[in-house]
């Protein structure tokens, strides 16, 4: 589960492959309720829910959102991104890019940063998602987060060793 574009959206996600995108903002006086995800009354009437991805490759191991919130971003258990336009309800992208498991996702001034445990954090351009940069750390890498103290495009990354990097990337 992940808040994300200031903490009106909510992500969740589960080994069935289903995402579930909630919008949590209290401004559209939506009712806090429980709603089953795969019942056939998927509606905004939950929480303005803006929809739901069906997925079949590996688990989801993480996610995010575009900053305008119109594309999904995910990770799996297998090494494979795949972007979501959500208003066109169709997959642009679906593509292994790292050999291990996405252990995490972040979006960040037009760039696309992915966290593998295949030991690399690779950064991809959010126009083309061609390849633009990578780090290489000693260990899988299990974390990564914006660092904005240290320059705007830093970012920390974690590795299961309990190395710590500190990165900067420029384009």
């Amino acid at each position: 589960m992940k808040y994300c574009n200031n903490y009106k959206n909510l992500i969740t996600t589960g080994t069935d492959g289903k995402i579930s995108i909630i919008c949590t903002d209290r401004q559209k006086n939506t009712p806090v309720s429980v709603v089953d995800v795969g019942s056939e009354n998927q509606s905004a009437q939950w929480l303005h829910a803006l929809d739901v991805i069906d997925r079949c490759n590996g688990y989801l191991s993480d996610m995010c959102m575009s900053n305008d919130v119109t594309i999904v971003i995910t990770g799996d258990s297998n090494g494979y991104i795949t972007l979501y336009i959500m208003q066109q309800d169709r997959i642009c992208l679906h593509k292994k890019i790292h050999a291990g498991l996405i252990s995490d996702v972040k979006v960040h001034n037009g760039f696309i940063y992915t966290a593998s445990h295949d030991r690399t954090v690779k950064i991809w351009d959010g126009k083309d998602f061609r390849q633009v940069g990578q780090f290489f750390c000693q260990a899988p890498v299990s974390s990564l987060v914006k660092a904005p103290q240290l320059g705007n495009d830093s970012f920390l990354c974690g590795d299961t060793l309990g190395n710590l990097y500190f990165l900067k990337w420029q384009s």
